[in-house]
């Protein structure tokens, strides 16, 4: 599917114009708001199929439904999401850099040494050690995005659930209020 927002982009910048950059970014926008939505709804569908054992048709349904209703709460958690994972991404890489400095120090020795064997080595221990950082990383990021739609599923079949913005718009309007009292 994301190969199919590459079609408008290759024809934007075969023959660029206003018009095919519209159509590119129209399309993106489209994109990300199908994504948007047949994301929710499967995550969705997957709470209500294990959690209240609903056929599937069912849980479709009901993941419309509650996507219909609760489409800020689930943009301002899916935003709040995408920023979670940014801050894992730069950690994962922090961790990278701190714990790779040893192998650096091996690095340079087997450079100053013109020893390829043991630069090889270095270069595997150090693919190696990216791949687990990562790998926990983003094992851990899954975990909390399930467990956090899980939650948020939740709360929204419950009714506790209701927008920040919301929240802040009531707040600011109170704050408001009282000063003008």
């Amino acid at each position: 599917s994301r190969f199919l927002l590459l079609v408008p982009l290759a024809i934007s910048a075969e023959h660029p114009s206003v018009g095919s950059l519209v159509v590119y970014i129209s399309t993106f926008l489209l994109f990300i708001l199908v994504s948007f939505l047949f994301t929710t709804i499967h995550l969705f569908t997957l709470n209500s199929l294990v959690l209240e054992d609903l056929p599937l048709w069912l849980s479709i349904e009901q993941a419309y439904t509650l996507f219909k209703k609760s489409w800020l709460i689930i943009l301002e958690t899916g935003a709040l999401m995408l920023g979670v994972g940014f801050l894992m991404m730069i950690a994962a890489f922090i961790i990278f850099l701190f714990s790779a400095v040893p192998l650096f120090l091996l690095m340079l020795g087997a450079v100053l040494l013109q020893s390829t064997s043991v630069l090889a080595l270095v270069y595997a221990i150090s693919s190696l050690l990216l791949v687990v950082i990562m790998v926990t990383c983003g094992t851990y990021m899954v975990t909390v995005q399930y467990d956090t739609w899980g939650r948020l599923y939740q709360r929204i079949r419950n009714g506790t659930a209701l927008a920040k913005l919301h929240r802040w718009y009531r707040w600011i309007k109170h704050v408001d209020l009282r000063f003008h009292s």
